[in-house]
């Protein structure tokens, strides 16, 4: 699961409404991956009625296996974005997420959700985990970690004008995606388990993993 967050002002009155605070209320978007291969997002907010999320939208069953990882670019809450979902099988699909503060909110977002922008596979491993990342120049990479212990950084070309159907089963890799980086560990390296990009300095963007060796590596980009 990962959680896309917007903040609005909220007040709190008092019994007698003679004093009034403004607090930050926390609301946002729940993104789930699901074994059934579907992934559904749900809306998340301080409602006192039904505390209950909100289902916006549920995707068809990728014909690749169960979803095993999903990510969300940083920017997605208030300008828009990214989801990025990986499959048993090895196969991500991108998608493009509208503004949080559209109108007819839940109809935007199937209408961006229910086709892909691009989707790619490098090999036959399946995806333990993704984040993206923002490389040199404001190019979109996007962190990758699969179960053959080969962590690489893929750098992504968005066709914004095409749609690639998620369900229709293709196996050759599609879109516009080239290798960026290998993030190579030496030959005691498995799996990766857990894997992330931190923020930008001035030596570069910082990107860390973890694998089943139980050694943690930090590298920048």
């Amino acid at each position: 699961m990962v959680f896309s967050e917007a903040a609005g002002d909220g007040g709190i009155e008092t019994e007698e409404g003679e004093a009034k605070s403004s607090t930050s209320v926390v609301y946002g978007r729940l993104y789930c991956a699901l074994q059934d291969g579907s992934f559904e997002v749900f809306q998340i907010s301080p409602s006192t009625d039904d505390s209950r999320p909100k289902s916006l939208f549920r995707s068809i069953r990728s014909p690749h296996g169960a979803l095993t990882a999903i990510a969300v670019s940083p920017s997605s809450s208030n300008k828009g974005g990214y989801l990025a979902v990986g499959t048993a099988g090895g196969v991500i699909n991108i998608y493009e997420i509208p503004p949080q503060s559209s109108s007819a909110e839940s109809d935007a977002l199937s209408q961006s959700l229910s086709n892909a922008i691009l989707k790619f596979r490098r090999s036959d491993a399946a995806i333990e985990d993704v984040s993206f990342v923002t490389l040199p120049n404001e190019r979109i990479g996007l962190v990758i970690a699969t179960t053959d212990g080969l962590p690489w950084i893929a750098e992504l070309d968005y066709p914004h004008h095409e749609s690639q159907d998620p369900g229709s089963g293709e196996e050759d890799h599609t879109g516009n995606v080239s290798i960026y980086a290998e993030l190579t560990g030496g030959d005691d390296v498995k799996a990766v388990a857990v894997i992330g990009s931190g923020p930008e300095n001035e030596s570069g963007t910082e990107v860390w993993t973890a694998g089943d060796d139980g050694i943690v590596r930090r590298y920048l980009v």
